[in-house]
């Protein structure tokens, strides 16, 4: 949004509060919801309340809402959100993707920024395309960005007078359409715009008409304008120019951007993946695009068919630690709004396609064509009106009820039969291959497995710590345990998730080991340029605790190692700090490679990153170190009630204490 002038005319004009209260009164909507992006929320307040006060003073009042950090994404219309409150319809500000709704109205208000139309005329009719189009070589298909699209007719006529003529039927206007957009019927297409008559085209919110083929394309605006990659994307065929607007001078970029088509060629990459995997999540980003059910059912059928199992996600805005919950699944396939799709899932332990891209990798002969690439989620062949074959009909009612059931249809001679095949049901009982076998600490040998018991503190008899199975229960008890504080250290406070959430349970663990009379060993990563440990932590430490300063990044250094040396009964560690995919993690396999039992107490570790942080803990239940959290290990080290420090242990727990660390 351009610069807001601080005359009243000029900001009633920017935010069209005009238009848009005409809009509400002709259409009787008294609790509109007005959704802003991030960058426009400061003008929220001052919109809404001009918006009301506009109204009120021709006799309709309405109760305008603000809504803010969108269900999905900044471009699309958050019925979700409108729908939290009952509003009436969407008033959306801002860059819009213009895809079909399922429910509720939208009026859009497009950011405006005006430039010097002469200018750009003249830059226009100085092109390559303008001339071509103009002698009749090339049909060319001009897109004005949203922020431009209130100047088309002065451009028309500019360019009319700079040319002398216009480029005749082989310069074709994208057209945006109405700012209006209603809930589509249930056959809507899901391309970015209603159903349009048979000889349009259209895309990322654009529709446009053309005697024949387009064979090149011209776009007016911003390079990181949304729409313009969505376009390049769908029409990479095509001859492409750019015209940059947020440049003084004006210049004409040829060609499509390195960088886009290597995104092709990794997208088409990421179908040949999707191909070979074996389970398939489906990840719903939307839920007021219309035909978004439609799509949703369509992949499970070419699932099915493909002999691929499915799970349905509905979690909000997908992300790398959401998704990392779900390891048993091969490849992730979003059904979310076209300029809403994640087209770059490095950060993904699993990759991301497309509705496109999930029809072409489960439909057997179905071919790579960069020409046809699409990112809506268009079912083929929906809503056409045909006649239903009465047969079809029940073989899909059974198909649907078996799905429902989690039902298979297994062959058994000349028999078929349904039987339970759900895709958790597989992968516990079905699938040979179980991953790399588990390394745990190794277990007595049998003659020594039939140790006595010892006594606890309270008298409780504790049992051995490994079964007659050699299964180890890790079990904790006072006599053989210490606790390790990895880099808990001030400067790392801006850059770590929820520091203060692992520092409080480092402060309440070193408390409870300190009562208990545990050894603590302490590190600082390079502490001259690091800084020491967090104050809330330093002031804990008991005076024999030992503090070493180090550069490796394991704890274990020269130091800790000659104090585990010396204390050879020290069986296990209970571990906490940071960064938990480095410190910790190079820690624990240290420790176990030493034949100590390790405890990570998952809410007193983290990272820069969640995923990092979740990714860390999944590798150290691979190498056998456990998972827990502060009040299970130090009720574990307490064992009874009758321990005699039990009541100042416990009391550290009655503190208020927010889950602000996800669990794994």
């Amino acid at each position: 949004m351009a610069e807001l002038a601080t005359d009243d005319e000029a900001f009633l004009r920017t935010w069209d509060i005009p238009q848009t209260a005409r809009y509400l009164i002709a259409r009787g909507f008294v609790k509109p919801t007005l959704q802003f992006p991030d960058e426009m929320l400061g003008s929220a307040a001052r919109v809404a309340v001009t918006l009301q006060e506009h109204c009120a003073r021709q006799g309709h009042d309405v109760q305008a809402y603000i809504l803010a950090d969108t269900t999905y994404n900044s471009l699309s219309v958050d019925e979700v959100a409108a729908a939290h409150i009952a509003g009436d319809c969407v008033v959306h500000y801002g860059r819009a993707s213009l895809t079909p709704l399922s429910r509720t109205p939208a009026y859009f208000v497009f950011p405006r920024r005006d430039i010097d139309v002469e200018a750009l005329a003249s830059a226009i009719a100085s092109s390559d395309p303008w001339r071509a189009a103009r002698e009749g070589r090339e049909t060319v298909v001009c897109f004005l960005e949203q922020a431009h699209a209130h100047l088309e007719a002065d451009l028309c006529r500019a360019l009319e007078s700079a040319a002398a003529g216009g480029a005749g039927g082989h310069w074709v206007w994208a057209s945006i359409g109405s700012r209006e957009l209603e809930p589509a019927a249930p056959a809507g297409c899901g391309c970015g715009r209603p159903p349009a008559a048979a000889a349009d085209s259209a895309a990322a919110g654009y529709s446009w008409r053309c005697e024949g083929a387009p064979t090149a394309v011209f776009f007016v605006g911003s390079p990181e304008a949304p729409a313009l990659e969505h376009l390049q994307l769908t029409h990479a065929a095509l001859s492409w120019h750019v015209l940059d607007t947020t440049r003084d001078a004006y210049r004409v970029e040829q060609g499509l951007p390195l960088a886009l088509r290597r995104l092709l060629r990794r997208r088409y990459a990421l179908v040949e993946r999707a191909r070979a995997a074996n389970i398939v999540g489906i990840v719903v980003g939307t839920l007021g695009a219309a035909g978004y059910l439609d799509a949703v059912d369509a992949l499970c059928r070419a699932a099915e068919a493909a002999g691929k199992k499915t799970y349905t996600l509905l979690l909000g805005k997908p992300s790398p630690a959401k998704l990392a919950n779900f390891p048993e699944i091969e490849v992730f396939v979003l059904v979310a709004d076209p300029q809403g799709l994640i087209l770059d899932c490095k950060e993904y332990l699993a990759p991301i396609i497309s509705f496109h891209e999930a029809m072409l990798a489960f439909r057997e002969g179905s071919e790579w064509d960069e020409a046809a690439y699409r990112l809506d989620f268009a079912v083929p062949g929906a809503g056409d009106g045909g006649a239903e074959d009465p047969g079809e009909a029940w073989a899909l009612a059974q198909r649907d009820a078996a799905r429902g059931l989690q039902l298979t249809t297994v062959s058994r001679g000349s028999e078929h039969a349904m039987v339970p095949a759900s895709a958790a049901d597989y992968l516990t009982f079905k699938r040979s291959w179980r991953g790399v076998p588990t390394r745990r600490p190794r277990a007595p040998s049998p003659r020594c497995r039939r140790r006595p018991s010892r006594a606890a503190p309270g008298g409780r008899r504790v049992a051995p710590m490994a079964t007659a199975a050699g299964v180890t229960l890790g079990r904790v008890s006072l006599d053989d345990t210490a606790l390790f504080v990895c880099d808990v250290q001030e400067r790392f406070r801006p850059v770590i998730h929820n520091f203060k959430a692992m520092a409080d349970t480092t402060a309440r663990v070193v408390r409870a080991a300190k009562i208990m009379g545990l050894p603590i060993i302490v590190t600082e990563q390079y502490p001259k340029g690091l800084g020491h440990t967090a104050q809330e932590i330093a002031e804990l430490l008991p005076s024999d605790a030992l503090i070493v300063e180090k550069t490796k990044f394991s704890m274990v250094v020269d130091d800790v190692a000659d104090f585990l040396r010396k204390r050879d009964d020290i069986k296990r560690v209970i571990l906490v700090g940071i960064e938990t995919h480095v410190c910790v993690l190079q820690t624990a396999l240290d420790l176990v490679e030493r034949g100590i039992e390790v405890h990570v107490l998952t809410d007193g570790v983290s990272s820069r990153t969640v995923l990092d942080r979740q990714t860390a803990l999944h590798r150290l239940t691979q190498v056998g170190v456990f998972l827990s959290t502060s009040e299970s290990i130090l009720f574990q080290l307490m064992g009874n009630t009758t321990y005699s420090k039990f009541r100042e242990v416990s009391a550290l727990f009655k503190e208020e204490r927010p889950e602000q660390l996800p669990g794994f």
